[in-house]
């Protein structure tokens, strides 16, 4: 059985939040009924369970399992043990902010990062773990009752600030404050003269205690964010300068030790409104779970390039909710990995409704155009090959066969569409096959003269397997044509991030005409022509022309023409 495997950060001075996290996030996988584990050294003393069964402390335990991910709350991995978990599985990095921080297939903020930083595929302050007690409002303190104050740093407090904090709060406080300090034990002398402290140790469950005070003083993190789900307001202090960038970037109402403010009403109303805005920013009143975004993950990642086979590491172009785009260094294929397979199916809805969408009329509305556009394209095909014998992948609702079969060719469909292969079977009158390429029914078809895909190559996760397919499939000198979206056009040369956003959630590659004949010559073809179109002059308006687009190749979309070696 396949499981998640958990990685927390347990070395000194980076406090407790990742491994308290981490724990809470495998115990409530496990609740979801997934197998997931907790891999930690020998020793490590757990906040809910010392020696839980779901902790695994060495290598050999490690590899008795497959894993479907690994998930690092390491705060910042080095290379060479990012290295070695890439080995393992797909890696989640959470808050990862540590050299290989875009080498993760997927990355998710729980805590927003600073503008200008690697922007990750989700910031989603809202599957923290949050607390389930809350007060009623950031304004709902009974004023009879003593305000109290909670100074937390976490567990390990590296900047030691829980002392000076104390004492700066209780000495601008006076006697109308009592302030209960979590996580530290000074001597009695250092609060001799502050008698309204009370001194805590390491609270059980803190989260679900945060409500009974009146306000939280603590540094940029989880305990800042289980706070403000809790509806109390919330003073960071922070002990870095990076630390403070990051809580004025998330709204929070910042102090520091050496000018701490007075808790007046004035001070205690902004700290509220600046809360508030905060939960409201960060949608932490309509809060989610992180374990059961993870729980539900079936990742798709290619373990090298699906073009060429290259495995070296890819450079990350974009992140975005459920996906990852990388472009390999070896061929120029960009490729995307994915959290689940895209949400599309392709029924009828597919060429009626998202078809009519996207150009403004229906598929078989469309489909004298689509013919014309078959018949040039024959044109093309005819000055490299003379043959009949053709097969269509993907073929639709079938205009491209049409125009094949009136200029004299004997054409073969097939798609995955049963309604399109129907109307093409029935009402056309050309064979075609209901299902996925490659089918065993095409094998006792072959070999063919053509084989051709009009916009179907980038639908193909693994487009190397499929090339390998059609050269088989293929007579010696048979020849390949394909058309797919161009990632060197004037769309992806505006904006490669809102050309990547916009890109079908089904297309699994995106190919660089320039790079296209390395890809198909390790296949086994040779490229004889590539034709640019999807020319859009009005994308570029200050020098747009057609003439231009066609010179400089600035069409959005291209068609290969290739030889069978």
């Amino acid at each position: 059985m396949s499981g998640i495997l958990v990685v927390p950060t347990l070395e000194k001075g980076r406090g407790g939040g990742h491994l308290v996290r981490s724990v809470l996030l495998v115990r409530e996988l496990r609740e979801q009924n997934r197998d997931a584990f907790l891999f930690a050294t020998p020793g490590v003393i757990f906040p809910v369970d010392n020696n839980p069964e779901w902790c695994l402390s060495d290598l050999d335990s490690l590899h008795k399992h497959s894993w479907d991910f690994v998930v690092i709350d390491r705060f910042k991995t080095t290379r060479q043990e990012f290295k070695f978990w890439k080995t393992v599985a797909p890696i989640i990095g959470i808050d990862e902010s540590g050299p290989c921080r875009n080498e993760c297939d997927f990355l998710i903020d729980l805590l927003p990062n600073l503008p200008g930083t690697l922007t990750p595929n989700l910031t989603a302050p809202w599957m923290l773990p949050l607390p389930k007690n809350r007060r009623d409002s950031f304004f709902s303190r009974k004023e009879l009752e003593p305000f109290q104050i909670l100074v937390s740093f976490g567990l390990e407090d590296p900047a030691r600030l829980s002392l000076p904090v104390t004492i700066a709060l209780a000495q601008n406080a006076g006697t109308a404050i009592s302030v209960v300090i979590a996580g530290l034990k000074p001597r009695d002398s250092d609060f001799a003269s502050q008698p309204m402290i009370k001194i805590l140790g390491v609270i059980p469950n803190l989260r679900e205690h945060l409500a009974e005070y009146d306000l939280v003083v603590t540094h940029f993190g989880l305990t800042a964010f289980e706070a403000i789900h809790a509806r109390v307001p919330v003073m960071l202090i922070s002990p870095t300068r990076y630390h403070e960038k990051l809580a004025q970037n998330a709204g929070f109402f910042t102090a520091r030790v050496q000018k701490m403010i007075p808790i007046t009403n004035n001070i205690l109303a902004l700290v509220q409104r600046r809360s508030e805005e905060v939960s409201l920013r960060f949608n932490l009143e309509s809060p989610d779970s992180l374990a059961s975004l993870l729980a539900g993950i079936r990742i798709s990642r290619p373990a090298a390039c699906p073009a060429c086979g290259d495995r070296s590491s890819h450079r990350v172009l974009a992140r975005f909710s459920s996906r990852t785009y990388r472009c390999c260094k070896s061929c120029g294929l960009i490729y995307q990995s994915r959290l689940n397979s895209p949400p599309v199916e392709y029924t009828k809805d597919y060429f009626f409704d998202l078809y009519q969408k996207q150009y403004g009329k229906t598929y078989l509305e469309d489909f004298p155009h689509l013919v014309t556009m078959g018949k040039e394209r024959l044109q093309r095909i005819s000055s490299y090959n003379s043959g009949k014998k053709l097969l269509d992948i993907g073929c639709a609702y079938g205009p491209f066969l049409a125009a094949a079969q009136e200029s004299g060719l004997s054409p073969v469909g097939i798609d995955p569409a049963e309604d399109a292969v129907r109307y093409v079977n029935e009402e056309l009158k050309i064979p075609a096959i209901h299902g996925l390429f490659p089918s065993p029914q095409l094998f006792a078809l072959a070999p063919f003269d053509i084989i051709t895909l009009w916009y179907v190559i980038e639908h193909f996760e693994y487009p190397k397997e499929i090339l390998q397919e059609i050269h088989y499939l293929l007579k010696p000198g048979g020849l390949l044509a394909f058309s797919t979206p161009s990632c060197s056009g004037i769309s992806r040369r505006v904006s490669m991030q809102q050309f990547l956003h916009n890109s079908p959630a089904d297309h699994w590659t995106i190919w660089d005409p320039n790079h296209v004949a390395t890809i198909l010559g390790r296949a086994g073809f040779s490229v004889k022509k590539i034709h640019i179109t999807g020319h859009h002059p009005e994308r570029f308006p200050v020098f747009g022309s057609m003439g231009i687009s066609k010179i400089f190749g600035l069409g959005d979309t291209f068609e290969v023409y290739a030889v069978k070696s």
